[in-house]
């Protein structure tokens, strides 16, 4: 079985293959007992060495929304290109409605964003909707499926 984490950063899932050009992820990796061939170091958002129809699973968390806007569909192209008929792909990206919701309720404690980076309720919505200016595309649940 053929397990991909694309764009995995410095957490290990051990049986999997990680996805990740980040040296510092990479590290991280090694450093908790991922071997180098658990790790491709491939731009997950280009052509991906796997053949057609060849991958069992695929998981993306809080990557996607690192791609930019124009390489969005090219990049879900990719990746349903090499999962098999019936495989899975499993994609999760920060919840934009539910952060603006967050917001309007005045609900700080929502937001994964430490005080020590921002203290205001304006400062964690945008810190958490650019991730520290890392995050290049925002998504609503319904426009993800549309793609």
């Amino acid at each position: 079985m053929i397990k991909l984490n694309v764009g995995s950063g410095p957490t290990p899932a051990p049986g999997w293959i990680h996805i990740e050009t980040n040296q510092d992820h990479i590290r991280a990796l090694f450093n908790a007992g991922i071997s180098a061939a658990e790790i491709e170091r491939v731009d997950f958002t280009s052509h991906l060495p796997w053949d057609d129809d060849s991958v069992d699973l695929l998981v993306s968390h809080h990557a996607l929304q690192m791609v930019p806007y124009v390489k969005l569909r090219s990049t879900l192209a990719e990746w349903y290109r090499i999962v098999k008929p019936g495989g899975r792909i499993r994609i999760s990206v920060p919840n934009t409605l539910a952060a603006f919701n967050a917001w309007l309720s005045a609900d700080a404690g929502w937001f994964p964003i430490v005080d020590e980076a921002e203290t205001s309720l304006d400062g964690k919505l945008c810190a958490y909707l650019t991730w520290y200016s890392e995050a290049r595309t925002v998504f609503t649940f319904g426009w993800l499926q549309e793609l």
